[in-house]
């Protein structure tokens, strides 16, 4: 059974080691909106050692931040045992459907400075910690669509971070 506190709200994709779907998470006076990544017991080990990883990158803005402080054990419809891992969600998608939204399926020059730099900070925190993310593909880049207040105008931006971290490894590992 999903936590009580998990609405379903729709299903986004599949990997190779999962799902992810879309949650209302409610608390009382708190409503947010959540990815959920569900494996099954046989690819498990994957999810613990991804949910591992991005516990050591709490509060950096450039990679998905996960909720909660554990992979969360459920019983799917069937019985069965699956793990759920409560992430940030990304309500651009990832820049590979971003980019096939744009006009003409393409980035405007500023955009493409932009996101360059936001993936190097991520690249940048990702090695500064010994790691390899190793999957690293328009799929596992996500987009947060942002509204900033400026000089007295609102203006509209989207920030990128990097995700899916289960092929990660630490530098000097070679499984």
């Amino acid at each position: 059974m999903v936590p009580p506190e998990l609405e379903f709200e729709e299903y986004l994709g599949k990997g190779s080691y999962g799902s992810v779907s879309l949650f209302k998470y409610s608390k009382p006076r708190t409503t947010l909106y959540t990815a959920v990544k569900t494996c099954d017991y046989e690819n498990s080990e994957s999810l613990h050692k991804e949910f591992q990883i991005l516990s050591q990158f709490k509060g950096c803005s450039r990679i998905v931040q996960c909720y909660e402080n554990k992979v969360i054990p459920n019983l799917d419809g069937e019985g069965n045992i699956e793990y759920m891992m409560l992430m940030e969600y990304a309500a651009g998608g990832s820049l590979k459907t971003f980019m096939k939204r744009s006009q003409d399926k393409k980035l405007s020059d500023p955009m493409i400075r932009d996101f360059t730099r936001m993936l190097l900070e991520g690249l940048a925190t990702i090695q500064g910690h010994g790691y390899v993310h190793c999957d690293l593909k328009p799929e596992n880049i996500i987009v947060f669509p942002r509204c900033v207040y400026k000089n007295g105008v609102w203006k509209s931006s989207n920030e990128l971070k990097i995700c899916d971290f289960g092929l990660s490894q630490k530098h000097g590992d070679s499984d």
